[in-house]
């Protein structure tokens, strides 16, 4: 089971941007989402269908289920509502079912570390590959760039996807142009959003071991999700650094409220930042009277465009995936557009049910986590929940992966309970 496990780690990497190097004519699934489900499913038939959860655990993952569950049913639903109807243009089966099997896909991830990861020694060594191949990513992603910048070797059809790549992820900033760092992803902020999972596995690994190696290989790995140059990724990692230092100043006596005011202050203080950003972007885009490749306008003018459908059908949405259909016949943007901004999609997509259900899930993980002794798993499921919340797709298995690394972690942390897993 275990050289199952590290090899979904290993394949995290392997997005759908290797469709478009090989010009594979296939629908793209992910292979890690393939082997996980596989461990999960060796693992179940293994424990002959007994799979079991700590009891205070059993929440969050009845949580989780209900929010699979609820955005499947609105999936189905819509399935349903538009075959039967009569318009020429009704979405295809697939394109209702693509974004309820993608959750699907990605929450298997979630329960497999859940289920799978049951003592200290395999859990410290699920941390050590993810943060292994997050370097190896890194690492790759420079060769691509400094490859492409003097004509280095790169595989073949790896020069023509970065001839792409490069101008159409890099910053322009006047007559400047700043290339980002993608790896084998397919857009920049994506590889952001991993490296920023591989930096939350680096520190729950320094919180059990105190390995010299792994505060080397955390200034690497921070260094390479900086690279990404991504506003969500960027943010995201303010609000784990803030949580992070917090967490190593709260204490007894005077440091607990101090830390609870200074943690209220750069709270206020993100989101008066986030503010103005926003709105300054917004104007300066406001005066060009366009939306289309200006990321704040465009996820501006989709959250409004999409809201309006949502008051068509409130209760289960329009279906997952599906706003992309009713822009699409704007003429201006292509069916793949989406929402780009997480709650508002989800509600949009599978309406109160879907995202009430994610709210549970959400509320019911933030709750457990926040009382536990370690803060640094809310931490880091907060920093993940920001970064990924403005990305064009926010279903991604790696995600998944590590939020369940986050409630995993408390099993292993008190001294005690790491020696009883050991044992067994």
């Amino acid at each position: 089971m275990r050289p199952l496990v590290f090899a979904t780690i290993v394949l995290f990497p392997a997005s759908y941007a290797l469709k478009y190097v090989y010009g594979v004519e296939v629908t793209w699934i992910d292979p890690a989402y393939l082997v996980g489900l596989l461990a999960l499913g060796l693992h179940f038939v293994a424990r002959r269908g007994r799979l079991r959860l700590p009891r205070d655990e059993r929440a969050i993952a009845a949580a989780a289920a209900l929010f699979v569950v609820s955005y499947t049913v609105a999936g189905l639903a819509s399935l349903v509502r538009y075959s039967a109807s009569q318009g020429a243009v009704a979405p295809t089966a697939y394109s209702v079912l693509r974004e309820p099997i993608r959750l699907c896909l990605s929450a298997g991830l979630f329960f497999l570390v859940l289920f799978v990861v049951e003592s200290r020694r395999r859990y410290e060594a699920v941390l050590k590959v993810l943060v292994w191949t997050g370097i190896a990513e890194f690492l790759l992603a420079v060769y691509m760039l400094i490859a492409f910048a003097v004509s280095l070797y790169l595989p073949p059809g790896w020069a023509d996807y970065m001839k792409v790549y490069y101008w159409r992820q890099a910053l322009y900033q006047g007559g400047l142009v700043v290339p980002r760092l993608g790896g084998t992803f397919f857009e920049a902020p994506i590889y952001g959003l991993f490296m920023l999972t591989t930096l939350g596995a680096n520190l729950l690994l320094l919180r059990l071991s105190k390995q010299r190696l792994y505060k080397v290989t955390l200034a690497v790995v921070a260094l390479g999700t900086l690279a990404c140059l991504s506003d969500q990724v960027l943010l995201g990692m303010v609000a784990l650094g803030v949580v992070v230092c917090l967490t190593s100043l709260a204490g007894h006596g005077w440091h607990r409220p101090l830390a609870l005011i200074l943690g209220l202050t750069a709270v206020l203080g993100l989101v008066a930042w986030l503010g103005v950003s926003v709105a300054r972007k917004s104007a300066v885009e406001a005066r060009l009277f366009q939306t289309r490749g200006l990321s704040v306008g465009e996820r501006l003018y989709h959250v409004g465009r999409a809201l309006d459908h949502f008051e068509t059908n409130p209760f289960i949405g329009i279906g997952p995936g599906l706003y992309g259909h009713y822009a699409a016949k704007t003429g201006s943007w292509p069916r793949t557009v989406t929402v780009q901004v997480m709650l508002p999609e989800i509600l949009v997509d599978s309406g109160i049910l879907g995202l009430g259900a994610f709210l549970i899930f959400a509320g019911t993980s933030a709750w457990w986590l926040a009382r536990k002794p370690d803060k640094t798993c809310l931490g880091i499921a907060l920093s993940l929940l920001i970064a990924d919340s403005l990305q064009a797709n926010w279903k991604w298995g790696f995600v998944s992966f590590a939020l369940g690394l986050t409630i995993v972690h408390h099993r292993f942390a008190a001294p005690r309970a790491a020696a009883a897993q050991e044992s067994g």
